[in-house]
């Protein structure tokens, strides 16, 4: 029998270490030595045997097409921070983007796995309102704007999601990833546009592994 993720299930090897994301749940966690070592040898193409440390812990759930894996997303290296000025932004776009923010914030404080199933399901969906052929930069500018007038700038996850909704509604494309490190553990969300960070620069982010991709 063949054997995949769960549903929801997400991973990263960094530091040495395997980390999981339960996206349905809200929650990073690794695993025991042993089924570390298990999992490492499923990822290698060992036979999963059955009442197998993975299949208990509900890891690992029976597929008949079998284990696939998406490559992890490549890092953007170059930001539209540094090629966006404040005050060029459209008032309604600081605006628009300060509502969102606001929207996400309040989704994370009072239900925060519902704010990560909300990112999701906008990946699903694609949002495919607005104009076509959204520029990045307009989102870039809004942000740097939305950051100078004092919204703060160190809640990676409401931004992640408040400029995910803000793009996508303009038909702007992006990628919202959240990424992971080992030693410590931290986990850290950005938006990138194709080539371009949006809200963050390569100094910071090359130091996640990502592990989801929205």
């Amino acid at each position: 029998m063949a054997y995949t993720l769960r549903d929801g299930l997400h991973f990263a090897r960094t530091g040495g270490r395997t980390i999981f994301l339960d996206a349905p749940c809200n929650r990073y966690f690794c695993l025991s030595t042993t089924a570390a070592e298990a999992f490492d040898a499923f990822l290698a193409g060992a036979f999963v045997e059955e009442g197998s440390v993975l299949l208990r812990s509900g890891v690992l759930v029976p597929d008949r097409f079998g284990f696939s894996c998406e490559p992890a997303p490549k890092i953007a290296r170059e930001s539209l921070l540094d090629h966006s000025e404040s005050d060029r932004s459209r008032p309604v776009d600081t605006s628009c983007l300060l509502y969102e923010f606001a929207v996400a914030r309040a989704r994370i404080t009072l239900a925060p796995g519902r704010a990560l199933r909300a990112m999701v399901r906008d990946r699903i969906l694609r949002m495919p309102n607005g104009e076509p052929g959204g520029d990045p930069q307009r989102a870039a500018q809004a942000y740097l704007r939305a950051i100078r007038v004092g919204a703060s700038h160190d809640q990676c996850f409401a931004w992640g999601l408040a400029l995910l909704r803000f793009c996508r509604k303009r038909s702007i494309p992006v990628t919202c990833i959240i990424g992971v490190s080992a030693r410590p553990f931290r986990a850290h969300c950005w938006v990138q546009s194709r080539d371009h960070l949006i809200n963050d620069r390569y100094d910071h982010v090359r130091n996640f592994e990502p592990i989801l991709s929205l």
